[in-house]
């Protein structure tokens, strides 16, 4: 009988033996980094000529975690990142459930500590050992799959800021296998060299930052009762930071003859109704500001090195794939076990090390007792055994 560790190995030896692994072009020009499944260590500075002689590698070296750099490089497997000479890098943008305020306020994240070897469980998360056995403790982090569905509304966002305020068309939307999505933007040759700072300003652009917020409300609120002077609202038309607040003000508005305005309708309007607007625009512009800001990771955007994980790789926290979205297709992605999982038609008997509170995984509800044993998909089981939570037993085809 196989082993805990052996069983991860094969199953994920047999995925990537056939997996339709979604590479750049330029490979050859990209680093590849990986966590092999038996290590706590990375991997850095590979390179290889083709996706043939990759594959070769990872069904010898299996990865938990698999990457390729978002910059070119001519010297990709040189060690020293100062020798490697940057030949420009892809724009990364990371959105994770788990940053979104709307579950952060909520009880749709829970947090705590264990250890693996006796189940002690603490939610002091600043905890680092076992006061049983003195073990290294383990984080345990779990995002409801509700905040997962609606970051997904905040991809949609984005998306359209990156076609309609920046004109670029050449990317892909990828969800994580975790917690999130990336999208990755294949720049055109006149961007690509853009600096750490550089992309600092676009993420400031998309996170609207709170020092910016109250300079944009001032303007978009100017009014002179003395001199009968007062600021028109945004139009879907003007373009940048005035059509994303448009679009929110003509959710919002059911005054006919602004909403006419702002959808652009109609290239004039009565400076009385305006007036009246203003009172009911003071009331919703923080709102209107605050939804229009989309939480992106900064430090990933900004970073001219940053290491992509692999779309349609298996991501090690969970077993589940980073699913390149189709056709950028949000509306037809759902969490589902035939999307997420590369093990479908697999049932998994395992153990659990911990007593597992009432969480939901993918589309089902658990919860189990320490020591636990049980038969469920493996696209359910894997999430737990990636997680730390559980070992295989079995595996049953």
């Amino acid at each position: 009988m196989l082993s805990h560790e052996e069983h991860i190995k094969l199953l994920l030896k047999n995925y990537y033996e056939k997996a339709e692994l979604i590479l750049p072009d330029d490979l050859y020009v990209r680093e590849i980094a990986l966590q092999p499944v038996d290590s706590e260590n990375y991997i850095r500075h590979l390179s290889f000529p083709s996706i043939h002689e990759l594959r070769s590698f990872i069904t010898k070296k299996i990865p938990r975690h698999l990457y390729y750099s978002s910059a070119r490089y001519q010297e990709p497997a040189n060690p020293s990142m100062d020798e490697k000479k940057w030949m420009g890098s892809d724009l990364i943008f990371d959105i994770d459930a788990n940053d979104l305020l709307q579950c952060k306020e909520s009880e749709n994240i829970i947090q705590f500590k264990f250890c693996k070897n006796c189940g002690y469980i603490s939610f002091n998360l600043d905890e680092k050992n076992c006061p049983n056995c003195n073990s290294m403790l383990n984080k345990f982090e779990h995002v409801d799959p509700y905040c997962i569905e609606l970051s997904k509304d905040y991809v949609k966002k984005l998306m359209d800021i990156i076609e309609r305020d920046f004109g670029f068309n050449n990317y892909e939307v990828v969800f994580s296998g975790h917690r999130g999505f990336h999208i990755i933007v294949n720049l055109p040759i006149e961007y690509k060299f853009m600096t750490a700072e550089e992309r600092r300003e676009i993420v400031s652009y998309i996170r609207i930052e709170e020092n910016d917020i109250k300079a944009i409300i001032s303007e978009l609120t100017n009014y002179d009762k003395i001199k009968h002077y007062i600021s028109l609202p945004p139009q879907l038309i003007d373009g940048g930071l005035r059509r994303r607040i448009a679009i929110e003000i003509a959710k919002r508005c059911n005054n006919k003859a602004i909403h006419n305005f702002v959808m652009g309708l109609t290239q004039t309007i009565n400076y009385h109704e305006v007036r009246e607007f203003y009172k009911d625009l003071l009331n919703i512009i923080y709102e209107i500001v605050k939804e229009i800001s989309i939480p992106i990771d900064t430090k990933v955007t900004m970073d001219i090195t940053h290491l992509i994980r692999v779309p349609n790789s298996i991501n090690g926290k969970t077993g589940w794939i980073a699913h390149a979205i189709k056709n950028r297709d949000l509306e037809n992605f759902h969490l589902e076990p035939s999307m997420l999982s590369p093990f479908n038609n697999i049932k998994m008997r395992i153990k659990m090390l911990i007593d597992i509170p009432n969480i939901k995984v993918i589309d089902k509800n658990f919860k189990y007792k320490k020591n636990e044993e049980l038969i469920i998909d493996a696209s359910y089981a894997t999430y737990f055994i990636f997680k730390g939570l559980a070992k295989i037993i079995d595996i049953k085809n």
